[in-house]
């Protein structure tokens, strides 16, 4: 679905002459930190070129988190060739963007608590706050941020800490040592052989 929307704000503005702006829902990024927290490298790439040609372009319906902003400037500082930067003043998470791979390991529990209490401070905040994204409770209660920090950590041969945390239990416990391989769905399974009898190619479009 990503990919598709992907050649979709693509076409949008040959179409329109103007960039698709606010039309990604803030909650698809979360589909990126999944991918790395599942190991699934190829899925978490071609998420990735969505948020690399439209996050500086304001594509994404942003709130006033900046834990989406994040996700997808982690992904882009680790795996992505560092090619973005903050679109908000005063980002909140520089200092973990710069020192993501640091082997101080109570430097990286600090991290990880701002992180977690960022996260439950926004899930309990009165709508008014605009943190829209933990609105719906598919996104409140997994700490998806900090376990996709400590997935890439692990993933590049780095020590993670043993953390706790009051809102989410032991985070570090919940982290998966092996590829999660999808699910396959009958449905989407037969409308992807039909879009490709009609000459649409994901990895052709993601290259």
């Amino acid at each position: 679905m990503l990919t598709i929307q992907s050649y979709k704000f693509k076409r949008f503005r040959y179409r329109f002459s103007r960039e698709p702006l606010r039309l990604v829902s803030p909650t698809s990024v979360f589909q990126l930190s999944i991918a790395v927290i599942l190991h699934n490298n190829e899925y978490a790439c071609q998420i990735y070129t969505l948020f690399q040609a439209g996050y500086m372009k304001h594509w994404v319906n942003r709130s006033k988190s900046h834990i989406g902003d994040f996700i997808i400037l982690l992904f882009d500082k680790v795996e992505g060739g560092n090619t973005l930067k903050p679109i908000v003043d005063d980002f909140a998470y520089q200092a973990i963007l710069d020192n993501w791979d640091s082997t101080d390991l109570t430097k990286v529990t600090a991290y990880l608590n701002q992180l977690c209490d960022d996260q439950v401070a926004q899930v309990a905040s009165p709508p008014s706050k605009m943190f829209f994204e933990f609105d719906n409770m598919n996104w409140q209660f997994t700490p998806y941020a900090a376990l996709m920090l400590l997935t890439l950590r692990a993933q590049h041969g780095l020590e993670n800490p043993d953390f706790e945390h009051p809102g989410f239990g032991n985070v570090t416990s919940l982290l998966l040592t092996q590829p999660v391989a999808p699910k396959k769905d009958e449905v989407l399974e037969q409308l992807v052989v039909k879009l490709h009898e009609q000459g649409f190619d994901e990895k052709a479009l993601l290259a």
